[in-house]
């Protein structure tokens, strides 16, 4: 077996820069800081590197990283921004246009509605490239800090932008924008029988995910990589993801630093694998509790029933992760007990709630 060359470069000292460390885990793990304390000096080591120290200064301010970029498209209906609802619930969102309104350091963005010749190629790539950008933001210019991106379209990357002929013009631009993207996905709308896919949203449809770029494995595992660039120091590395205040682990790869943010891990009941290494189907709550109705209801553990029905409850309150008190899931294993409702009338009653 090959060994995994990387590893944590977190180390005591963390703590010290208001960074928790669980040491109960062979990964040492960065998590939010809530104890307030302030931003510990940084010592000579980052002194002999002046562009990491001009990144941190006055807060986090500058991008000094490779973005992770995705580009998810499909014809309308499809759903495109269900995955990124559930995964990145409280992303700046915005169109591709210049309106930055209400921009304040938000690292995750969610750019929708790009269609055909709605930014230029220069603002494109400036966006998806990992040099520092400014954006105006009510008449101020701002340094923008985006780490993830996700663009979401009606049209393939690759139509974007037409060119009038101007074929090898095109290539170069698409091969340049194409690089830039980590995960390049194409959701399509398919069917078993020979009934004509709906073109509107629909329960009677499969969505299928194509991966036209990028590793699905890592996809669903959430494993989305920020690389530094080589001047960014350690504790350098430190301070930028501290001011995040979000919980994930650095990594080091040879001569990179690297930063593994934590997200939403609920892809247990929302992707089913496909046939091929690079497809998969989304699997929409109303659909998976139809599935479950059809199904053995009695195959599934009271835990699976617990862990299924927080899923599906997540996704009817506006999609937002909700944290559960003791007492709901107390109510929830009860009811599968047997003590209130049939397995049965629990299903039924929660595809009620996802029509």
């Amino acid at each position: 077996m090959g060994v995994d060359k990387r590893k944590d470069v977190s180390n005591s000292d963390s703590e010290s820069k208001g960074l928790k460390v669980d040491k109960e885990k062979s990964t040492m793990k960065l998590k939010p800081n809530s104890s307030g304390s302030k931003r510990r000096r940084l010592d000579s080591r980052d002194e002999e590197e002046p562009k990491s120290l001009s990144n941190v200064n006055n807060g986090f301010k500058k991008r000094c990283w490779d973005p992770c970029n995705i580009y998810i498209f499909g014809a309308p209906g499809t759903r495109k921004t269900f995955w990124t609802n559930i995964v990145f619930p409280n992303a700046y969102k915005k169109s591709m246009d210049d309106n930055w309104e209400n921009y304040n350091n938000d690292h995750i963005i969610v750019i929708n509605e790009i269609e055909r010749g709605s930014a230029s190629q220069t603002n494109l790539l400036n966006i998806l490239d990992r040099a520092p950008i400014k954006i105006q933001v009510k008449g101020s210019s701002l340094d923008y800090v985006g780490m993830y991106q996700v663009l979401i379209s009606n049209t393939g990357l690759r139509e974007l932008y037409d060119y009038d002929g101007d074929i090898p013009y095109y290539e170069r631009f698409y091969r340049a924008i194409e690089r830039r993207f980590n995960f390049i996905i194409e959701y399509r709308k398919i069917r078993n029988d020979s009934v004509r896919v709906c073109n509107v949203e629909c329960t009677c449809c499969r969505i299928q995910r194509i991966f036209h770029k990028g590793s699905r494995e890592k996809f669903q595992k959430l494993e989305f990589d920020i690389e530094f660039d080589e001047k960014i120091t350690r504790d350098c590395a430190l301070e930028i993801v501290r001011k995040l205040n979000r919980e994930g682990k650095l990594l080091q790869l040879d001569n990179k630093i690297i930063w593994r943010e934590d997200f939403n891990d609920d892809n247990r009941y929302m992707v089913r694998d496909g046939d091929e290494l690079h497809l998969d189907f989304i699997v929409y709550s109303e659909i998976l509790v139809q599935d479950l109705i059809c199904e053995e209801i009695s195959s599934f553990a009271n835990d699976q029933l617990v862990a299924l029905t927080e899923h599906i409850m997540k996704r009817v309150w506006n999609n937002k992760v909700l944290k559960y008190s003791t007492s709901f899931r107390t109510y929830i294993e009860e009811t599968l007990n047997g003590l209130y409702i049939t397995r049965m009338e629990l299903c039924a009653a929660l595809f009620y709630l996802v029509k």
